[in-house]
């Protein structure tokens, strides 16, 4: 049988596991609050940020993460020594499935969300008008106008703006397609798709998610990112396109 003095120093031990554990889920939920984003794709983080956590904060937080989904379940030691190797500088690009759930790092992002994301669906945009993208959480808002002499042109990612002189009335919206070309305003010319996304920091997730408007065939605006070439806002625009990419 066990002495009281041995009784009351495991009570006490299991106390302090109860304690420290406690303190690592705060800290962990208070710091998942602060670096996370929550979107359609799931929870994002800065791969920097977990990096420069000790190891049990940054696995506590993927965890709270996967709870936030939906995702409960204990995780054994074999998973939580598999978490530890997705949070190595050098991580393996395999994702790591979490239930139903997908863990996945691309660049400088590192995704808890669902295993298969909604892929975006091709559709015609009449402008002006709205356009839901509803397996994105996202619209499209296009408002055409005359150019006024003190129009300044939009600086922000989610609004562009085109001489709507230079574009048809029916856009199309659709994701990336294999051999796709890109000609970036400002740039010199013409590159693939790809390597711009790639280039641009795009999290490999989010590459077949994100809106191409196209008009006649050309890429006008890689949607939230960056636009192209075709009809620029110059000194002869008399009406404006302007486009808004917006959350739902």
């Amino acid at each position: 049988m066990f002495g009281p003095g041995l009784v009351e120093s495991l009570c006490r031990s299991a106390t302090l596991s109860r304690g420290l554990v406690a303190d690592l889920e705060r800290q962990a939920r208070s710091e998942l609050g602060r670096v996370a984003t929550r979107g359609a794709s799931g929870v994002v983080f800065p791969v920097a940020e977990l990096l420069g956590r000790p190891d049990e904060v940054a696995v506590q937080m993927l965890l709270l993460a996967a709870a936030e989904l939906g995702e409960t379940r204990p995780r054994r030691a074999a998973a939580q020594r598999a978490l530890r190797r997705v949070l190595l500088a050098q991580a393996p690009r395999r994702s790591l499935r979490m239930g139903r759930l997908s863990l996945e790092r691309s660049g400088r992002w590192l995704r808890v969300g669902p295993a298969l994301l909604p892929a975006l669906a091709a559709r015609r945009f009449t402008v002006p008008g709205s356009l839901d993208l509803d397996e994105l959480g996202l619209r499209l808002d296009a408002r055409r106008f005359e150019r006024s002499p003190d129009y300044a042109l939009p600086r922000e990612a989610r609004r562009v703006a085109f001489d709507a002189d230079h574009l048809p009335t029916a856009l199309d919206v659709r994701s990336r397609r294999s051999g796709d070309r890109f000609a970036p305003f400002g740039g010199p010319g013409e590159r693939r798709l790809k390597s711009f996304l790639i280039d641009a920091r795009i999290p490999r997730w989010e590459r077949p998610r994100i809106p191409l408007l196209e008009a006649a065939g050309d890429i006008i605006w890689v949607a939230g990112v960056r636009r192209g070439q075709t009809a620029p806002v110059g000194p002869h625009t008399k009406r404006i396109l302007e486009v808004t990419l917006d959350s739902l």
